[in-house]
């Protein structure tokens, strides 16, 4: 049976409901956001590999506008694989933002990460 959650505060719903029984929030109109709002959000799901995959469609995606989030989600204490994830989508992106936010990553105690921050041309 598929689970269920609310793009609005991933809690788990109940199939078929308008409106999440967590945060109160509008699931049809969540919905209809675009792609990317859609994969920002995916940053903050419960399930690990769905954010890692989001960091990484961001990045292919070259959203700039994911950035902050990326960062966010790094500053919250994120698992080494999801940091670097985080990296190479920043990496992906690329400009001054990115650039800065990486060269914080680039320091971060994980090899996992640091290798990460690398640019193609560099590996």
């Amino acid at each position: 049976m598929p689970v269920f959650f609310c793009p609005g505060c991933w809690a788990e719903v109940p199939e078929g409901v308008q409106r999440c029984p967590s945060c109160g929030a509008d699931l049809k109109a969540l919905d209809e956001a675009s792609f990317r709002v859609k994969l920002i959000r995916a940053l903050r799901h419960p399930e690990a590999l769905t954010a890692v995959r989001a960091a990484s469609l961001l990045g292919k995606l070259q959203a700039r506008e994911a950035i902050p989030e990326l960062v966010e989600r790094y500053r919250a204490g994120v698992d080494p694989y999801f940091a670097a994830a985080i990296a190479r989508a920043l990496v992906d992106i690329d400009g001054e933002e990115a650039q800065a936010a990486l060269r914080v990553l680039a320091k971060d105690p994980s090899v996992i990460v640091r290798n990460a921050t690398r640019s193609k041309g560099e590996e």
